[in-house]
């Protein structure tokens, strides 16, 4: 069960017990009074405080409401949930993000909260204590690496045993950190995420009021009264502890049946959850599971948009639109628009569009620019060379042989996410990539690439970088 260090009191199951009690191999400790739950209220509580929040903001995607109210049940319960989902409220000015903040850090009565927090300061506050975290104006600032600073400490503190590590201090002594909890942030814009981000983060997306509709005055009084309810919300959350566990089984479930990935199904089964703990006073049903997720079907997203946020493939739409300069011209043309060059039979360009026969647009010439950053093109049948050897290839298919340690490649990724060996890991992770090929005695073997010779070259098919269409 939840157990909720209250300070001078901890409280355990529905009893407080004094400083100094013993819980298995746990001795709490004494310290300063903390606000503490009060008795549980009733559901119409928390379901008159999600109509208000329905009604008060506007929002883009339906069913954002639950999703708040899911935030705010799961920040209740601290590090004793092993999936806390983190959220971001983002929106453009005057849409109410602060506002909906300031209701949520009004109805948590043990929290850390900050308009102007780095990641080694919430460490430092926050450290061995598991409570929800509030960041105003999150990535509103021009360094932005402090804000994914933020975002990173994210992924450890919202799983498993949270942030656990050291930090050296000025006068030399290490000092162990540890922190756990939710974390739910407010700006303008997000920062950039990467894949593994977006699997923590849940982003709500609001929308200015309507024109004429002023509701400033009942934000006010929505977070005054989520002050007086909060504290008996939260013992509401604690006394369903066990509900919380077995709804999650369920709605989790549900989510997968929607074609949700396992990541998301962590992310968005917590969620659901803590908003039926809270709004409900059974688990549900699965006929009732599946319509709270066809509540906030908006917000499951498929295999294929897992897929389009992942890291490989941002680094695969970055590459190929790459503009590089073309021989013999001024001009520069995208990657993907000569890799597909590359692709077509023989002079079918150069009948079809004749501004393609200029001497820059021939296969020789965008073979020679291609090769330049270590890529060359092998298609699907493409004839023998003039030794009359067949063209040497990895698998079926339309595929592309690349050099890795081609300097012009690697200054393509200058000063970007997957600069260094980024990009080549994330080649590594693609289902078509092939390992440099092997002579017969076991030694690695040369590839041609444009006139020269290379070895560690590897072989990733053009149907997964989205140029063909000739397979899975």
């Amino acid at each position: 069960m939840p157990i909720v260090h209250c300070g001078d009191r901890v409280l355990v199951g529905a009893k407080l017990e004094r400083p100094g009690t013993r819980i298995g191999n746990q001795i709490w400790a004494a310290a300063a009074p903390e606000p503490r739950p009060a008795a549980p209220c009733d559901a119409a509580e928390a379901r008159a405080l999600q109509q208000s929040i329905r009604d008060l903001w506007n929002f883009r995607i339906p069913g954002s409401d639950v999703i708040v109210m899911g935030m705010l049940a799961c920040a209740y319960y601290g590090a004793a949930i092993p999936w806390r989902p983190a959220g971001f409220l983002t929106g453009g000015a005057g849409c109410g993000k602060s506002s909906l903040l300031e209701v949520l850090k009004s109805a948590i009565p043990l929290k850390f909260a900050t308009n102007d927090a780095s990641k080694a300061g919430i460490e430092q506050t926050v450290d061995g204590r598991a409570i929800p975290m509030l960041v105003d104006e999150a990535s509103d600032r021009v360094d932005q690496r402090a804000a994914r600073a933020l975002l990173d400490l994210v992924l450890s503190a919202t799983g498993g045993e949270g942030t656990k590590g050291a930090r050296g201090g000025s006068d030399g002594i290490a000092r162990k950190i540890s922190v756990a909890g939710s974390i739910i942030m407010a700006s303008i814009r997000p920062p950039d995420m990467e894949a593994q981000h977006l699997g923590r983060f849940t982003i709500v997306e609001m929308v200015a009021a309507h024109k004429g509709a002023d509701h400033t005055a009942e934000h006010r009084d929505l977070a005054a009264w989520a002050k007086d309810i909060g504290p008996a919300m939260w013992g509401r959350a604690i006394a369903a502890w066990e509900r919380y566990r077995e709804a999650r089984i369920v709605l989790r479930a549900a989510i997968g049946k929607a074609g949700c990935q396992p990541r998301e199904m962590d992310q968005m089964g917590s969620l659901l959850a803590g908003w039926w703990t809270l709004t409900h006073d059974h688990v549900p049903a699965e006929s009732e599971a599946d319509d709270a997720v066809q509540g906030v079907i908006g917000y499951i997203r498929s295999a294929d948009q897992v897929m389009t946020q992942s890291g490989t493939q941002q680094m695969i739409d970055f590459l190929l639109s790459q503009k590089v300069q073309m021989n013999r011209s001024t001009d520069r043309q995208p990657l993907n628009v000569l890799i597909s060059r590359m692709l077509e039979p023989d002079r079918q360009r150069m009948q079809e569009e004749p501004e393609f026969q200029d001497v820059g647009y021939s296969r020789d010439n965008v073979a020679a620019v291609l090769a330049s950053y270590g890529i060359r093109v092998v298609r699907a049948n493409e004839p023998p060379g003039r030794s009359g050897q067949p063209a040497l290839r990895a698998s079926d298919g339309d595929g592309l042989w690349i050099w890795p340690r081609n300097a012009m490649l690697a200054a393509l990724f200058k000063d970007t996410t997957f600069a260094g060996q980024k990009y080549i890991y994330e080649f590594a992770r693609m289902e078509s990539y092939r390992p440099p090929p092997k002579n017969k005695n076991g030694t690695e073997r040369a590839v041609t690439i444009g006139k020269m010779k290379h070895k560690g070259c590897f072989w990733v098919r053009c149907c997964e970088l989205g140029l063909s269409d000739d397979g899975e």
